[in-house]
C-alpha cells in the first residue's frame, strides 16, 4: 500500500510538471498564481481571480512548494496566469468572426477542482485503507482473509482477483 501510494506521488509530481511545462495557464490557474514568481507557494485555499490587481486572496500557503511541484526546485521562477497570456497569442487574439478570445482559464474552478481532486484521491481511502475506493479489487461482500486488516486485505483481494482472471 505505501509503494503504491509512493509511486502514484511520483507519477502525479511527474504530471505536474508536464502540465507546468506544456499548459502553465492551467498550472498557474490550478495553483492560482497569477503573477510569474520564484520560489513560488503551494496555496490551500484562495479566494478571487486574477483579472484584478490585487489577485487572489490566499489563505494557508507554503513557500516554494509550487515551484518545487513544477521544477523540482524551491527556489525556479514558474509563470503565473497573467503572464501565460502572452504565450497563447501566437494562436490569435480574435476567433473567426472578429470577436477578441481570452485564454486564460477560470481560475477558480481549476483551482478547487485540483483540491478537490487530490482530497478525492486521498480522502475516500477511509481510515485503515478501506474506505469507498480503497477496495475495488475485493470481491462484492467477500471480507478479507481472517487475521487480515488494513493493508493485509488488499494483498489477498489482488490475489482473488488474480485468481479469476483467465490469463494464458
Amino acid at each position: 500500500m505505501v509503494a503504491a501510494g509512493l509511486v502514484t506521488a511520483g507519477t502525479g509530481h511527474m504530471q505536474g510538471q508536464l502540465v507546468a511545462e506544456y499548459q502553465p495557464g492551467k498550472m498557474a490557474a490550478a495553483e492560482g498564481l497569477c503573477h510569474t514568481e520564484a520560489g513560488a507557494p503551494f496555496t490551500v485555499a484562495a479566494f478571487g481571480d486574477c483579472k484584478n490587481e490585487d489577485g487572489m486572496v490566499r489563505f494557508i500557503s507554503v513557500p516554494g512548494v509550487y515551484s518545487f511541484m513544477a521544477t523540482n526546485d524551491f527556489n525556479a521562477e514558474v509563470t503565473g496566469l497573467k503572464e501565460t497570456g502572452d504565450i497563447y497569442k501566437q494562436y490569435g487574439t480574435t476567433d473567426a468572426r472578429g470577436n477578441a478570445v481570452d485564454y486564460s482559464p477560470n481560475v477558480m474552478v481549476n483551482f478547487w477542482s485540483f483540491r478537490l481532486a487530490s482530497r478525492a484521491g486521498h480522502g475516500l481511502d477511509g481510515p485503515g485503507g478501506s474506505g469507498p475506493v480503497a477496495d475495488p479489487l475485493r470481491s462484492a461482500h467477500l471480507p478479507p482473509a481472517a487475521g487480515q486488516g488494513g493493508a493485509g486485505h488488499h494483498v489477498a483481494a489482488l490475489h482473488r482477483l488474480l485468481l479469476r482472471l483467465d490469463l494464458p
